[in-house]
């Protein structure tokens, strides 16, 4: 028969416990999370609506019969969307037209000159917009939806024009300020060589005593 010392049955029993529960602490343990970077989400940012552009065109400049005809200013360059607004400004009627394809349907043909609206007319180039004869202080708009290059004449004096430059909205343009500078500077030209003209018709004129005293 086999003898086996009790401190010994102790110490192996003590043993057998201490890897038994460091077996089940090994086993119970989570496995220690890898960080990782997680981004922080970014707001797009939403660009802000474009502000609608109006732009004031002086047309004529003037007192009585002696006038200046001219759009002031007499070029512009605006964005898209953009509305101009003409203010006949001289005792002269004058009209507004863009001389783009042909008259709009059921539309006065186009060398009718008398064709009056206030309306706001869109102006695209593929028809002819015409306000017809207006008055001073009269207003008239028209609006630009596409990029490109446009031109404005009055229709009983040819020689007055104005450029419209439509651009991309983002682009450089004329501010309304800017406009409204350059054409109070412009139209102090225009007065200036006015009165002129009228100096010089008046310097002109000669009279002739008659023998009854009346002057001829």
């Amino acid at each position: 028969m086999r003898l086996t010392s009790t401190g010994t049955r102790r110490r192996l029993l003590a043993l057998l416990t201490v890897i038994f529960l460091f077996v089940l602490s090994a086993c119970g343990q989570e496995p220690t999370p890898v960080p990782t970077n997680t981004p922080i989400p970014t707001e797009t940012p939403v660009p802000p609506a474009p502000v609608p552009v109006v732009t004031s065109i002086n047309t004529g400049v003037g007192d009585g019969t002696v006038s200046g005809n001219v759009f002031m200013p007499t070029s512009v360059t605006i964005p898209a969307g953009t509305t101009l607004n003409f203010t006949i400004t001289s005792d002269e009627v004058h009209s507004v037209t863009f001389m783009g394809g042909g008259p709009p349907p059921g539309g006065p043909p186009t060398t009718w000159p008398v064709n009056l609206t206030t309306e706001v007319a869109s102006v695209d180039g593929s028809a002819l917009i015409n306000t017809g004869l207006i008055p001073r202080g009269t207003v008239v708009s028209t609006q630009f939806p596409v990029a490109g290059s446009y031109s404005a004449i009055c229709i009983i004096h040819p020689g007055m024009t104005l450029a419209v430059t439509v651009v991309e909205p983002g682009q450089p343009y004329t501010s309304a300020a800017d406009g409204a500078k350059t054409a109070d500077q412009q139209a102090q030209t225009v007065l200036a060589e006015v009165d002129a003209l009228r100096q010089g018709a008046l310097d002109r004129v000669s009279s002739t005593q008659r023998p009854d005293g009346s002057t001829l």
